[in-house]
């Protein structure tokens, strides 16, 4: 996706990405979402966390949240 272009200095995900896999008989899906503090900014931001709501709500089920922070990032959480 062009959206998601690699640039160090600007934020990378700009859409949600479902990827799922089958172990035995279950299915495992796993959301990738774009992250908060945007480098384009808080409004950035809300339209985010609509689109990580919106893919939530479209899941059938929801087993475990899992947040990863980049611990190189100049951002204070």
């Amino acid at each position: 996706n062009e959206n998601d272009s690699y640039h160090r200095t600007k934020s990378k995900t700009a859409s949600c990405n479902t990827y799922s896999f089958k172990k035995d008989s279950k299915t495992f899906s796993f959301i990738d979402t774009p992250g908060l503090s945007d480098t384009r900014g808080v409004e950035q931001d809300d339209i985010n966390i609509g689109k990580i709501i919106e893919s939530a709500e479209n899941c059938s089920s929801l087993s475990a949240v899992l947040i990863v922070i980049d611990n190189n990032s100049k951002n204070d959480y």
